[in-house]
């Protein structure tokens, strides 16, 4: 606001009148402005403020990696401003991110740039430094860096939050002695800046590490060849299968079931035999048949169970139709129905002795229940303390099971294979007994109908038994 009094020749006062309110500098320098141009080479800056204001105006630098401007030590003036366009004094060059900067007791307001001119090429580099020379006719002058509205000196340990190079003290003066750094601004005293760049050196920098790393390539590569022989075998190892010897390291398996009809006894046949093949020690009432007879099932069974107890092994209870109308007359003492199905006794005598197991708790890790044609829930509540599963689908978790603590060792193709293989030696016999499954029983034949077993060598088994 401008006033005078009423006589002739009066002197104009020019003052503000909302200086003491609580807004007025927010106001003020909200609705300030700055701004930079270049004319002929020379950098002009404008500022314009509402009222007449004490202002300091400096010239900063700002490198490309760093959100600071680095204000250049003695660039600083103290300057009365309500719209003033000046140059900027000492400037030598305007090719690097020079800014003008505008603070108001100890307050930045403005930073304005050269990069934000039309027509400048300002060179941002994120590995060039701005160094100031306190008397710029020395050679041997102290040198400091604009760091943070600060000047270090060059050799401050400070310097290493710069760069992570630990001779970057070493570098900044080896450039600046070279003569390579470009001076932007002098001021009238004898200080100068000027900024270097390290971009040679990072490049050397990294050139050294490519080299450091594709010499290690070589040697391991070279390491690998001469021990290329257990290389190979190291990566056999972990690319092939484990042998079967190694996974079920001839475990004992014993299969107890009811003969229901000869495809069954059959069926029951092919599957020990495929478990036979996989390295397992399998037991068959088929194929003892002699020395059951001789001993009776209850002495033969004792004596196979103890075996399997002894060597970890295990005992695999085959379910079926008949197997659990077998426990369902033993359960209620009807005998006659039992030897219909199981003309050598040997499902219902052996109940005697599963039954218990199961009801004391002692089947876990010893049994495993499995069943061609009865579903998990249709085997009797009291055998589900064990695994039980549904034969042929569930073939990869039997033979995790019979793996045991190997488990482990079956790769997914591994047992993806032997599952498929074991499904297809089980195709033919499942097919044969769902055919013939209404055929008449055991105890319905003829001698001369009934099937012979085969021994695992392949050979049959004839037996003898006299009558009473």
């Amino acid at each position: 606001m401008v006033s005078w009094s009423d006589i002739t020749d009066a002197v104009k006062y020019k003052r503000c009148p909302f200086e003491k309110e609580l807004q007025y500098e927010d106001n003020t320098w909200k609705n300030s402005n700055l701004t930079v141009s270049l004319v002929n080479s020379k950098l002009l800056y404008t500022l314009e403020v509402w009222c007449p204001v004490m202002v300091e105006i400096s010239l900063c630098w700002r490198n490309g990696h760093q959100a600071d401007c680095h204000e250049i030590p003695g660039s600083r003036r103290n300057i009365t401003a309500q719209r003033i366009t000046e140059e900027a004094k000492g400037l030598h060059s305007v090719q690097h991110s020079i800014c003008v900067q505008v603070k108001y007791k100890d307050k930045i307001w403005h930073t304005n740039c050269t990069g934000n001119v039309r027509g400048s090429q300002s060179s941002i580099d994120r590995n060039n430094f701005l160094i100031v020379a306190s008397d710029s006719s020395h050679i041997e002058s102290p040198l400091c860096i604009a760091f943070r509205n600060m000047c270090l000196a060059l050799n401050s340990t400070t310097l290493q939050e710069l760069h992570g190079v630990t001779s970057f003290e070493m570098k900044i003066l080896q450039e600046f002695k070279s003569g390579e750094c470009e001076l932007v601004w002098r001021g009238n005293s004898k200080e100068a800046a000027y900024v270097c760049s390290l971009d040679k050196y990072m490049r050397k920098r990294w050139n050294l590490a490519w080299i450091l790393c594709l010499t290690f390539l070589c040697c391991a590569l070279f390491v690998m060849l001469l021990k290329r022989e257990r290389v190979k075998r190291w990566l056999k190892k972990i690319v092939t299968d484990k042998p079967l010897d190694t996974v079920f390291q001839k475990r004992k398996v014993l299969i107890l079931y009811s003969p229901d009809h000869p495809a069954y006894g059959s069926l029951v046949h092919t599957l020990a035999t495929s478990l036979q093949e996989l390295s397992l020690t399998v037991v068959l009432d088929q194929w003892d048949r002699v020395r059951m007879c001789q001993v009776g099932a209850i002495s033969w069974f004792h004596q196979k169970k103890s075996l399997i107890y002894k060597e970890n092994g295990i005992i695999i209870l085959l379910f079926s139709e008949g197997g659990k109308q077998i426990l369902h007359d033993w359960g209620n003492s009807n005998t006659q129905h039992g030897f219909s199905q199981d003309p050598y006794g040997t499902f219902g005598s052996i109940l005697n002795c599963v039954y218990p197991d199961f009801q004391e708790g002692m089947a876990p890790g010893h049994y495993l229940v499995a069943s061609f044609d009865l579903l998990p829930s249709e085997v009797p509540q009291i055998f589900h303390s064990v695994p039980v599963l549904s034969l042929p689908s569930q073939l990869m978790n039997l033979l995790k099971e019979l793996a045991g603590n190997n488990k482990e060792k079956l790769s997914k193709k591994q047992l993806h294979q032997l599952s498929g293989n074991l499904s297809k030696n089980l195709q033919r016999p499942i097919s044969e007994w769902q055919r013939n499954s209404h055929s008449p029983s055991i105890s319905e034949l003829s001698s001369s109908q009934m099937s012979v077993p085969f021994t695992p060598n392949g050979c049959l088994s004839v037996e003898v038994h006299p009558l009473i």
